[in-house]
């Protein structure tokens, strides 16, 4: 596979269509955004903390007999050096200049769904996982997965505009998950974002948002990071 070429004098241009995209849709598809080497780096990082049988795993679908949607959180902390990887400075850099102020990275997690998983992440927005009202509007979520992924393959969807609207109420996705989900405005605009390699979507805190089942034959894995304008006020949660 060729390595994507990243223009950095293109940035300010991805910024400046980024930023009109957030402010009207609270969603943005950012292209060629990592290299080839980053997104392998990235990935092998990913896969060894998967196989390690210690780490704490939180499970986005249901508890079976088999893992539907596996998330493990703070892979940065679990992985000393990746952060060097040059994804995440060009990743911040971004984020500080569309939120106008200084960010650090404020929460990160790899999503692993198994081929041929029927299992939707469920809808939901973000903010309601938070905890801290300070962090709830000066956020951004990147996606990035970690190989080519289409829609059957369970890439990222949105419903543009709803980062304009209160966080609704959320309920478990279900009896055994560890996910929360909401309802979808009836009538409801659904914009699905498949991607290429390097690629990402950014969103915004209260973007209602999910991904489909996996009709593959090939797991999909993501890892998410995002990024909070810097605050003096304690942290407590996500």
């Amino acid at each position: 596979m060729l390595e994507p070429t990243i223009d950095f004098a293109s940035i300010e241009k991805i910024v400046d269509g980024a930023a009109q995209r957030l402010n009207k849709d609270g969603f943005a598809v950012l292209q060629h955004v990592a290299s080839s080497k980053e997104i392998a780096e990235i990935r092998t990082a990913a896969l060894r903390i998967l196989g390690v049988s210690g780490v704490k795993r939180r499970e986005l679908g249901e508890r079976g007999s088999s893992p539907q949607i596996i998330e493990i959180e703070d892979v940065l902390e679990l992985s000393p050096g990746l952060e060097k990887c040059g994804f995440f400075s060009r990743a911040k850099d971004i984020s500080a200049t569309l939120l106008k102020a200084n960010v650090e990275a404020h929460y990160d997690h790899i999503i692993f769904k198994p081929p041929m998983n029927m299992k939707e992440t469920a809808w939901h927005q973000d903010a309601a996982y938070g905890r801290r009202l300070t962090f709830s509007s000066r956020r951004l979520h990147w996606w990035l997965p970690l190989h080519d992924v289409s829609e059957e393959q369970s890439c990222m969807r949105f419903v543009p505009g709803s980062h304009l609207t209160p966080v609704a109420r959320h309920v478990p996705a279900g009896p055994t998950s560890d996910a929360l989900k909401t309802e979808v405005p009836e009538g409801a605009l659904i914009v699905a974002c498949p991607l290429t390699e390097g690629s990402a979507t950014i969103h915004l805190p209260n973007t209602l948002h999910s991904t489909g089942p996996n009709s593959t034959h090939k797991p999909r894995m993501a890892f998410i990071i995002q990024y909070a304008a810097r605050t003096y006020l304690p942290r407590f949660a996500r």
